[in-house]
């Protein structure tokens, strides 16, 4: 389901004539095919739109995955328990000075969880972790001073249709 909310903007901390209105719709890649499936509706000059999705990549699909962590309770487990995390991935990064070790972020529902890639992991699965855009990733949490980091031991795409990528904004 798709939520509109359509008012004023300009007044700080005022909702008047804020409508909201659902309609049942489909996820979709394009999100000109996404808009043009929403009704039409009238507004004044001065006002404007915001879509709200009320579920979000992962939460689509997280009932068919109970053993994954959402990025929010990972601050509840244990150092050293084997983990499972899953998302989009946001950054990848792989610095000279890492002596080949893998960084990998990825974004669920709830935030942002880390993977630590070994080199030899890495070199293994380099197709999967540098082209796969959604990515499930078993192995042990380290749990130190209020971070979390999971090291990888298995990676596997995450592949569902419901899920689609969301195009990259370029800082440049």
């Amino acid at each position: 389901m798709a939520q509109t909310r359509v008012g004023p903007t300009g007044r700080v901390g005022r909702r008047v004539g804020v409508h909201t209105q659902r309609w049942p719709i489909e996820i979709v890649n394009d999100p000109k095919s996404f808009i043009a499936a929403l009704p039409v509706v009238a507004l004044e000059p001065s006002s404007d739109v915001a879509l709200l999705l009320q579920k979000w990549g992962m939460a689509l699909i997280r009932d068919r995955l109970p053993k994954v962590w959402r990025a929010v309770d990972l601050r509840k487990v244990k150092n050293g328990e084997m983990v499972q995390i899953g998302g989009q991935v946001i950054c990848r990064q792989r610095p000279s000075t890492a002596k080949g070790v893998c960084f990998v972020s990825l974004e669920d529902e709830t935030g942002i969880s880390n993977a630590i890639v070994a080199p030899g992991l890495f070199e293994s699965q380099r197709l999967k972790i540098t082209a796969e855009p959604f990515l499930l990733i078993e192995g042990v949490a380290q749990n130190r001073h209020r971070t979390v980091h999971i090291k990888a031991r298995r990676i596997e795409r995450l592949d569902y249709c419901r899920l689609r990528p969301v195009n990259s904004h370029d800082f440049g």
